[in-house]
């Protein structure tokens, strides 16, 4: 899926990503429950730091932006000055999964 706007791949392919592989982290993780719990407070973890960043670029864009005051705004590509992929704190979160075969290499931080 592409930006209309420049062409550029819209932001909920990196978002989709992300959240693709903390769900395989939880699955993986809910197989360790007997001996650790913590893999699964580290995906919780990771899924509201993620939360935050949405939160955070929404509360930027909505001040000195396009004026997208929504974080669902910024995570499904509707902002237009604020796509995922130029989130660096994204970019880097979604860099541990560079060996992934469907990671991105545009989305090195």
């Amino acid at each position: 899926m592409t930006n209309l706007e420049d062409g550029t791949p819209m932001s909920d392919d990196l978002t989709a990503f992300l959240t693709a592989r903390l769900a395989e982290d939880e699955a993986a993780a809910r197989t360790w429950l007997d001996r650790d719990w913590r893999p699964l407070r580290e995906v919780e973890a990771k899924r509201e730091i993620l939360a935050l960043i949405f939160q955070y670029e929404a509360k930027i864009d909505g001040e000195w932006g396009c004026g997208h005051r929504h974080a669902d705004a910024i995570r499904l590509g509707k902002c237009p000055s604020t796509p995922p992929e130029k989130i660096d704190a994204l970019r880097v979160a979604v860099s541990v999964y560079s060996d992934h075969p469907d990671y991105d290499q545009a989305w090195k931080p």
